[in-house]
């Protein structure tokens, strides 16, 4: 039957599990003035699968600044990774928000990650936009090792996240004497 393989393969492919991701945030003031604090929208995921533990040699081999989305149930990459085979070990290392390179754009990406070869836990390196308003709370999550089973059915990959920047807002008040401040130092 020539139609056999085509369906073995497509029954195949609807057993593979895809990443799931539970998302959370560490602490809920971002700024010099409180404000909500919601992780919204989408982050940047890279994640390393390897075998024997974890020992700062290994690249992110699995998934390079893909797109993590909420579904409504769950966080799940845009596109579709499968969940590894049962035994393969696995780090995640996020951040937010997910800054995007687009070419030509006239908008300056303040983010570089470092590259894909690099060995060990991926960098960032951030330059903070003079504009405040640009100025965008900036989030990492980091997993420690973890050995798939080769389903995620009931135990979603936990992020959580953590705030890197903090703004500082200086405010002077009235038992202060009267003058002008020109400048502050830190």
């Amino acid at each position: 039957n020539e139609d056999a393989p085509q369906a073995a393969a497509e029954s195949h492919a609807a057993k593979v599990e895809q990443l799931q991701f539970r998302v959370s945030c560490e602490g809920s003031e971002t700024r010099g003035t409180p404000q909500e604090v919601e992780l919204n929208g989408e982050f940047a995921i890279l994640g390393a699968t390897y075998a024997g533990d974890w020992n700062g040699t290994q690249s992110m081999n699995y998934i390079y600044n893909g797109t993590v989305v909420d579904n409504g149930s769950y966080w799940r990459t845009v596109t579709g990774y499968a969940v590894p085979d049962a035994g393969t070990n696995m780090r995640f290392f996020a951040y937010f928000p997910a800054y995007v390179d687009v070419s030509g754009s006239d908008s300056e990406v303040p983010l570089t990650l470092s590259a894909q070869v690099n060995p060990g836990m991926p960098y960032l390196s951030y330059d903070v936009p003079t504009d405040a308003a640009q100025q965008h709370d900036l989030m990492v999550a980091l997993t420690d090792q973890l050995t798939s089973t080769g389903s995620l059915k009931d135990a979603p990959i936990d992020l959580t996240f953590k705030h890197l920047l903090t703004a500082v807002c200086f405010k002077v008040d009235a038992s202060c004497p009267q003058g002008l401040i020109t400048k502050i130092v830190i």
